[in-house]
């Protein structure tokens, strides 16, 4: 972490810290390499729009919501691949 102040010109500060203790992990990074129908996934940019791997990851955040009991978070990697999966996945009757 001694790098970063030094590349960026700047000298971090703590005004206040708070000590947060949780019962369980927050946080849980989730890789997936096959779906359910055990079909490849990827998000390597020429595969990301492919039907199969756009089904795929929506049927998994689905089941994964019914489990999950705080909600999640999903990331994509800019505001229009977002909305193009979202579309896809109505049209897929997944939403």
């Amino acid at each position: 972490m001694e790098i970063y102040p030094k590349m960026l010109n700047f000298m971090p500060t703590v005004i206040k810290a708070f000590d947060i203790r949780l019962p369980r992990n927050a946080i849980q990074p989730l890789i997936l390499t096959k779906g359910a129908d055990q079909l490849q996934v990827s998000s390597k940019f020429d595969e990301r729009e492919n039907s199969s791997v756009v089904r795929n990851f929506g049927n998994m955040l689905v089941e994964l919501s019914g489990i999950v009991p705080d909600g999640m978070v999903c990331f994509f990697t800019s505001y229009k691949y977002m909305e193009t999966i979202v579309v896809k996945w109505s049209e897929m009757g997944i939403l």
